[in-house]
């Protein structure tokens, strides 16, 4: 991570972890001493905590401001929570804070395990920043089914983690088609100087495009009510970690609860369903998992 995107998140999490209350530029120069993996112990100028304000406000579009008290919160926390927060920077926060957790405090370190992604994310960087410049990307891509690798012009749209792979949705440019494409199995990936127009989120984002998704299969399979009964614990698991956003409770017992969902039973989701065996039972439609 880019030393003044440490720094830019640094600041974030401080002040959203400040809640509605707020915080000053007092603590928050005593907390920024502490971040001695940041901060060497030195002061933090004023002049830079404004200029890191701007830079938030541009770069992730959260704007910290400050009441009547100099107490600085953030204007739309918001944001960060619920079904409809910005889910990519509060996943670069979680990371972040783990990071500087072990950085800050050897006692932790050798006592956090993060769970590895594969290879692909070594293209990461690369994808984003045909994001970033509406660049089209060449790239080498492995067919487990065939075998073989073939080449594709890409025009990326956007990127997401599932089950530890890191994907891009992209234009295939030869076939004008959307595809999704898997980072681990990519064995070349060139940022060219082929620029595009990309397509406005109004048009095509991300939850639109998986809205009906489990996982990562987008294909012509429709959508459809699917009711579901999980039993010995599973229930718990499953309320505390939904399964899709779509998921409603319909009936809940001592030892059960009943969930309804709406969402296209593709290959990943009756995969999934399949992983708890006796814990759940379809109720709706018949024949799901035959």
């Amino acid at each position: 991570m880019r030393g003044l995107y440490k720094r830019y998140l640094w600041l974030l999490n401080t002040v959203n972890q400040a809640g509605s209350e707020g915080i000053t530029f007092t603590d928050i120069n005593r907390k920024w001493r502490a971040a001695y993996s940041l901060s060497e112990g030195e002061d933090l100028p004023k002049r830079t905590f404004r200029n890191w304000i701007e830079a938030i406000e541009t770069e992730f579009e959260v704007l910290i401001s400050c009441d009547n008290r100099y107490h600085y919160y953030l204007e739309d926390a918001e944001s960060l929570e619920g079904r409809h927060a910005n889910r990519a920077l509060k996943w670069l926060l979680s990371m972040y804070a783990v990071q500087s957790w072990v950085q800050d405090d050897t006692e932790l370190q050798g006592r956090i395990v993060l769970e590895e992604v594969p290879s692909g994310e070594q293209h990461l960087a690369t994808v984003i920043a045909a994001l970033r410049e509406a660049r089209e990307l060449e790239v080498d891509y492995y067919n487990y089914w065939h075998g073989n690798t073939l080449t594709y012009r890409l025009q990326p749209c956007f990127v997401k983690l599932f089950k530890r792979r890191w994907y891009v949705v992209a234009l295939d440019v030869a076939a004008d088609k959307l595809k999704i494409f898997a980072l681990d199995r990519m064995r070349a990936c060139t940022l060219t100087d082929n620029t595009f127009a990309m397509p406005p989120l109004v048009s095509l984002s991300p939850d639109t495009y998986f809205k009906d998704a489990f996982g990562i299969i987008v294909d012509d399979t429709p959508a459809e009510d699917i009711t579901l009964k999980f039993t010995a614990g599973q229930q718990h698991y499953v309320r505390d970690l939904p399964l899709h956003h779509s998921q409603t409770l319909i009936e809940e017992g001592e030892d059960y609860a009943v969930y309804r969902y709406h969402l296209a039973p593709t290959y990943d989701f009756l995969q999934e369903l399949r992983s708890y065996g006796e814990k759940v039972e379809v109720l709706s439609p018949d024949g799901l998992l035959e």
